[in-house]
């Protein structure tokens, strides 16, 4: 019995140590990242210049051009047309277009123009005087084929000229008193701005043709003592502030193979700075 009694006091004894819980650390062997300011802005540039590569991976190969791409030779023929449908102004106009990269155009235009016009109670005479401009034009298109063309640009425009009005009524024909009166030939030169937007398209072969929308305005001269002359070579009519021209060109390719196809590379390292 007495074995019995402690027995049982040495099992009492032993519960409380078996059933206590020993807790141990766990060590996972991984150590903390730190991320810095610098390798976050590093990353994000990272993703901009990839991002901007795929898509210009997914515009296709973009096309180069000679520095010189062509030369093109243009006649205007707006207002020869106009003139013979009764416009009392205007003759003709020639054009030379230096073509770089596709991209930029310079542009040279020289030509030729006159005014008869008779309006409410005189006669206006301009004999025959030169213009000359002098612009740039850019291709929203350079990325397509050189046959099409869409362009925005200017010209600066300087005619000198001379002109004459006869016949000219003064007073009231209700009373019967009027007086004629005739304005000697005046020289004067003007200088003047147009803003166009201009189309070209290939037709066959190396001729192509094209429309240009013009927005003008003087910028001196063309004045005199009695007042401003009605029309100006180059310009039209000084009351006009559109105008539009319509050429055909002559296409002088430099270089026998004009468009050489690459794909597009960008330079990361150029890009990184534009974010």
């Amino acid at each position: 019995m007495a074995r019995f009694y402690i027995l049982i006091l040495g099992i009492l004894l032993a519960l409380p140590v078996s059933a206590q819980r020993h807790v141990t650390p766990i060590d996972t062997g991984v150590e903390k990242v730190v991320v810095t300011k610098a390798e976050r802005e590093k990353a994000y540039k990272d993703s901009i210049a990839a991002a901007r590569d795929s898509i210009k991976a997914a515009r296709g190969p973009m096309p180069t051009y000679p520095l010189i791409h062509q030369l093109t030779l243009g006649v205007n023929i707006w207002d020869p047309v106009m003139r013979a449908l009764g416009q009392d102004y205007g003759l003709v106009g020639l054009s030379l277009d230096l073509n770089f990269r596709n991209r930029f155009i310079a542009a040279f235009e020289a030509g030729i123009g006159s005014a008869d016009h008779v309006g409410d109670g005189y006669h206006y005479k301009s004999p025959v005087a030169p213009y000359f401009k002098i612009g740039a034009d850019y291709n929203f298109m350079f990325r397509k084929s050189p046959d099409y063309l869409l362009c925005a640009g200017f010209r600066y425009g300087l005619s000198p000229f001379k002109f004459e009005v006869t016949d000219a009524v003064e007073g009231s024909a209700y009373w019967g008193e009027t007086d004629k009166f005739s304005i000697p030939s005046q020289s004067v030169t003007a200088g003047y701005l147009d803003l166009l937007l201009g189309i070209r398209v290939r037709l066959v072969g190396n001729l192509s043709m094209g429309w240009s929308f013009r927005y003008h305005n003087v910028l001196h001269g063309g004045k005199t003592d009695f007042g401003e002359a009605y029309y100006i070579p180059g310009y039209g009519s000084r009351s006009g502030a559109v105008t539009g021209t319509f050429s055909i060109y002559y296409n002088l390719p430099i270089h026998k193979k004009a468009v050489d196809a690459k794909p597009a590379t960008p330079d990361i390292n150029d890009d990184e700075g534009a974010i």
